[in-house]
């Protein structure tokens, strides 16, 4: 994505700040949804750093490559909004991420049936809550969000083989625990 703008005064050239739009806007976009996998958001984040840019671009020092500013800023608020969505995720209950899990709108709604669904979830919030908290994480962040093993690479702070073994590690401990299940 970057380009070769460097050191431009356009701190009331709104044509620059426009053609600099045009040029970068796609491919930011595109940037923006490696991270999120969500084409909408990342259009929104775009535009939220344009338009940081944009009133920022007084007090910027812009020595080196726009671009790179533009693309530094779109991670940051990439990052942002996946940290946002995990806290929001982490504080609903054990009951409602197992609930979740199950996609209880698929099931049947026969009473033996739910019975055994609500057995099941029980069964599901029971083996969460065992989990240690980081591979419980990972696992609803891969399993509930859909997050890719890169996104939430990025956003623990760890490798994707690190994210690859705690989930393999999650899925082991949900199939011993859920054995009479499957």
């Amino acid at each position: 994505m970057s380009g070769n703008i460097s050191r431009v005064d356009f701190t009331s050239d709104e044509l620059f700040f426009r053609g600099l739009y045009k040029e970068y806007y796609h491919k930011a976009v595109y940037y923006a949804n490696q991270y999120l996998n969500d084409y909408e958001a990342s259009k929104e984040i775009v535009q939220e750093a344009f338009l940081t840019l944009w009133e920022r671009r007084e007090v910027l020092d812009f020595n080196h490559n726009i671009g790179a500013y533009l693309i530094k800023t779109i991670k940051n608020k990439c990052l942002n909004e996946l940290r946002d969505s995990i806290k929001k995720f982490q504080n609903l209950d054990s009951q409602k991420q197992a609930d979740l899990i199950l996609n209880q709108r698929s099931l049947l709604d026969d009473s033996s049936s739910l019975i055994e669904n609500k057995e099941l979830s029980l069964q599901i919030k029971k083996t969460l809550e065992k989990m240690p908290e980081k591979m419980r994480d990972v696992f609803l962040m891969n399993r509930d969000m859909e997050l890719t093993y890169p996104q939430i690479a990025a956003n623990q702070g760890v490798s994707v083989k690190t994210v690859e073994y705690r989930i393999s590690k999650a899925l082991a401990m949900l199939r011993k625990n859920l054995a009479e299940w499957l």
